[in-house]
């Protein structure tokens, strides 16, 4: 029954648009760390400004150590994943999957923080219950599961492997001047 299942199974969009994936995984990242490491628990400018403005921006990146921590780790995945196909699986849906938490720490730029000011502090109420953070990272994990098993499914389906031609250059063995 597994036998059709090839291992790492990828999609040859993954490689062609690596970096971006990588990039656009920043964001989540970024709050990732923001919010339960560096400062728990609240949104990316509580402590910082009132809005996305450049004194603010200015403060928080000069404060909060989630931005250099989510590059270093975004860097870390983007150059094993150029060795390591598997790893290129694994971080594609992260930006995606966790959309609602990175807009529930983030926010909305230029809205006068419209998330934060409507829904954070148990004032969005669903089924008679408030909606913590925790839930929008139970949410997002649920959403990672289900991105990452319909991109396997879809990758075994069509039969699609990382070829070492579609992930030139950098794989491509270094040439001695002797050769």
């Amino acid at each position: 029954m597994l036998s059709g299942i090839r291992f790492p199974p990828t999609s040859p969009w993954i490689s062609r648009h690596w970096r971006l994936i990588c990039g656009l995984n920043v964001f989540p990242l970024t709050a990732a760390f923001h919010n339960p490491v560096f400062y728990r628990p609240t949104c990316m400018l509580n402590n910082f400004g009132l809005e996305y403005d450049l004194p603010t921006i200015g403060a928080w990146l000069a404060r909060d150590p989630s931005l250099p921590w989510a590059l270093f780790v975004s860097l870390c995945v983007y150059l094993t994943g150029l060795r390591i196909p598997l790893i290129q699986t694994l971080a594609a849906p992260v930006s995606l999957a966790f959309l609602p938490l990175t807009i529930w720490i983030w926010d909305i730029p230029f809205t006068g923080r419209i998330v934060c000011h409507s829904f954070h502090d148990s004032k969005l109420v669903i089924g008679g219950s408030p909606v913590h953070t925790r839930h929008l990272y139970e949410l997002s994990l649920v959403l990672y599961v289900v991105l990452l098993a319909f991109l396997v499914w879809s990758s075994v389906r069509s039969g699609h492997r990382v070829t070492p031609e579609a992930r030139a250059p950098f794989d491509s063995p270094v040439k001695s001047a002797n050769d």
